[in-house]
């Protein structure tokens, strides 16, 4: 039995509607937003030719979304990131900057937590 699961799968919010990339940074961006990762700045994962400069391919969390962090951090809830960021190193970007109170983040595509 896990009563604590019962009670969440009752009186939780079900988010029926969630689309994802096969691509990790945009299903990152995808899931703690809510928006499409076009949306939210990372439409890809690489800059190519014909998207740089495009709205929706900034390769970094945009001002124009706000995340699931943003938002309980408001609420007063004690947030923590831990793995992964790779969804931008520039100010305003970091997980700190999008509502992480505490952050163990591997900023980018390919790191590594020893150090070599």
């Amino acid at each position: 039995p896990t009563p604590n699961l019962q009670a969440m799968a009752e009186n939780g919010v079900r988010m029926s509607q969630y689309y994802t990339s096969p691509m990790s940074a945009p299903a990152r961006a995808m899931l703690l937003t809510g928006n499409t990762s076009q949306q939210a700045g990372i439409g890809g994962m690489w800059w190519y030719e014909n998207t740089i400069g495009k709205e929706g391919y900034e390769l970094r969390l945009t001002d124009r979304v706000t995340t699931m962090a943003e938002r309980f951090k408001d609420a007063g809830y004690n947030t923590l990131m831990a793995g992964k960021w790779h969804l931008g190193f520039t100010p305003g970007s970091t997980p700190k900057d999008r509502g992480f109170r505490h952050s163990f983040a591997l900023m980018g595509g390919g790191a590594s937590p020893v150090d070599d």
